[in-house]
């Protein structure tokens, strides 16, 4: 899988690509977008990994177990979701009882439903780290403490854009003045 582009959603791709998906990739779209998570770790996500009254999903890695922090929205998906006391797992197929190994072709499916090409279920994370940043606060040691690999993988994704700089720097000098006049 190439995960090197550089490709983001705008909110209206956002939209429209939820819109378009069937209901069962219609959360694992939305737990995405929210958390940054990896298409994998979504998948085989287990309702113990899952801790709603503390708002957070801990995942198990190679290296360390890492949280990640619930938006209220990710909270709120999680808690409409219907729970099988008999089946472990947050997302899976109803016929079967197991849990989705791909939804690559569902993906796909949406994609062309909302006119988006060359989208690729990474690029949701490249969305979400393009967000966070936009949303201001956050360095590359906060994006690290989601899983990040390499700070070189943080740094590709964080130059996604040149406007981005002149965003993060527009914020910077609002609270600046604001500070300096205040």
């Amino acid at each position: 899988m190439n995960n090197k582009s550089n490709r983001t959603l705008s909110q209206e791709d956002i939209k429209n690509l939820i819109a378009a998906c069937d209901n069962h990739l219609k959360p694992i779209i939305i737990l995405a977008l929210n958390t940054g998570m990896r298409i994998s770790g979504i998948l085989r996500l287990e309702w113990n990994q899952v801790n709603l009254d503390r708002g957070f999903i801990s995942l198990p890695s190679m290296r360390w177990k890492h949280t990640i922090p619930l938006t209220e929205t990710a909270k709120e998906l999680l808690l409409g979701l219907t729970r099988n006391p008999d089946i472990p797992f947050v997302f899976y197929n109803p016929r079967t009882g197991k849990p989705f190994h791909d939804v690559r072709q569902s993906f796909h499916s949406a994609c062309m439903k909302a006119k988006l090409s060359n989208v690729s279920f990474h690029d949701l994370r490249r969305t979400f780290i393009y967000c966070l940043y936009i949303a201001g606060d956050c360095n590359l040691t906060a994006l690290e403490v989601f899983g990040f690999r390499s700070r070189s993988a943080v740094e590709r994704i964080s130059d996604i854009s040149s406007d981005i700089k002149a965003k993060v720097m527009a914020a910077f000098d609002k609270r600046m003045n604001a500070e300096m006049t205040a």
